[in-house]
């Protein structure tokens, strides 16, 4: 279920530092997973050494990738 799914990440991201809380979004007219996720941090040092021990490491069977989030536009600009 999601909230296992949720409650695994947190997990596996707490293991850094503590985490405030995961946001994982879902396709509207499906309910189902988008495929990533938000996790937020009470440290910026504990995210931090999630993002570099995280990234491109193996969870249920898939590849992680793990970067800062952008607001929605920046990335856009950035890219055009």
């Amino acid at each position: 279920s999601m909230g296992e799914r949720m409650e695994q990440l947190k997990a596996l991201f707490a293991k850094h530092g503590e985490v405030l809380d995961v946001q994982v979004p879902v396709f509207s007219n499906t309910g189902e997973m988008r495929g990533f996720a938000f996790v937020r941090f009470k440290e910026r040092a504990h995210a931090e050494q999630a993002l570099s021990k995280c990234d491109k490491s193996t969870w249920n069977g898939s590849q992680l990738s793990v970067n800062w989030a952008v607001p929605r536009g920046i990335a856009k600009q950035a890219v055009g």
